[in-house]
Formats: C-alpha cells, structure tokens, sequence
C-alpha cells in the first residue's frame, strides 16, 4: 500500500512491516514494479514514520491479535493510496471510507 505521510505504532505484540520501492516509471496506468527493500519488526513502544511515496505491507506473524496506532498526515477517507500486486505487476487505488 502506498502511504500519504503517516506512522505506526504498535501497542500490543508485534508486526512486520515490509518496506517496497516502485521501479517501473510510471506511463503505463494499472502498472505497477515495486521491489522489496526491508522488513521492519515493530513491538510495543516502537514508532515507524513514512514519507508520502512509501510503499509497505504489514503482516501479524503471531497467532495473537496485534493492535496498532496509525496516525495519517489527512483524513483517510481523502487520501490518495494505491493498492499492488507484486506478483501481477499492477497498482489499484485503495479506497477506505470511514464514516
């Protein structure tokens, strides 16, 4: 998923986020190259800030609900992010509405 500037910050157990840089340039719409860049694991009491290009994933690799804070730069329900199929090679827009 493509961030508008946010962070995270887990406040029970851990998660894994996995870090993506885009690599195709971006004329062919619906396409999408992003390659894998770093994993980060975040537990309790760690912050992890991006910057508005980036792309990540996050996956809870315990069998126990993880909870976390997302703090977001705007309204989610206005913000533009893209959703990738790494395997596909394509980008959709991830469309969140909260009420």
């Amino acid at each position: 998923m493509l961030c508008t500037a946010c962070g995270v910050a887990p406040t029970e157990h851990t998660e894994r986020n996995s870090l993506f840089v885009r690599t195709d340039d971006r004329s062919r719409p619906g396409h999408a190259r992003v390659e894998w860049r770093s994993d980060v694991l975040l537990g309790p009491g760690d912050v992890l800030t991006f910057q508005p290009d980036t792309i990540h994933s996050v996956v809870n690799e315990t069998d126990r609900v993880s909870i976390s804070l997302h703090v977001y730069g705007m309204h989610v329900n206005h913000a533009q992010r893209s959703q990738f199929d790494t395997e596909m090679g394509t980008e959709k827009p991830f469309i969140l509405t909260i009420d």
